[in-house]
């Protein structure tokens, strides 16, 4: 097998794996968050491990591919998810405030971890062209 099918099917698993872990956590901080700033009543989120892990197995191999090429996998896998968090729990808060459409929580999930693989890249980005010291003479007379 080729490296590149190799890497992708690695990333593609841990991204699958982490969207199954994250779904059940994520859905106990929903529903916490959402219970606190919704007082009319019990409010559940449950957010489908299987559908995350679908979610990850796709999305991880792409965001990995087009902006994290140099970063260490295990931040490329975890960085984005903990992102997704943020994002929907900023959405979740944000509900009784702005009264926000059902769009909102999707979109704000996209934005965290597209923020955090952008923020990853450039953390991660080599150096422009890094200029040679001088040689011989020249280096004795600077």
């Amino acid at each position: 097998m080729k490296r590149p099918i190799l890497v992708t099917l690695v990333l593609s698993t841990l991204g699958a794996a982490a969207g199954a872990i994250a779904a059940p956590l994520l859905s106990f901080l929903a529903t916490t968050v959402a219970q606190a700033s919704l007082p009319e009543g019990r409010v559940g989120y449950f957010f489908d491990p299987s559908e995350f892990a679908v979610a990850g197995a796709i999305g991880i191999p792409i965001l990995a591919w087009l902006l994290m090429r140099r970063v260490p996998l295990w931040r490329a896998i975890s960085e984005p998810t903990i992102g997704a968090g943020i994002g929907l729990l900023a959405a979740l808060v944000s509900i009784p405030f702005l009264h926000t459409p059902p769009m909102v929580q999707p979109i704000c999930i996209l934005a965290g971890m597209l923020g955090a693989a952008t923020r990853l890249r450039y953390a991660h980005r080599t150096p422009a062209s890094v200029e040679t010291q001088p040689v011989g003479d020249a280096a004795a007379a600077s």
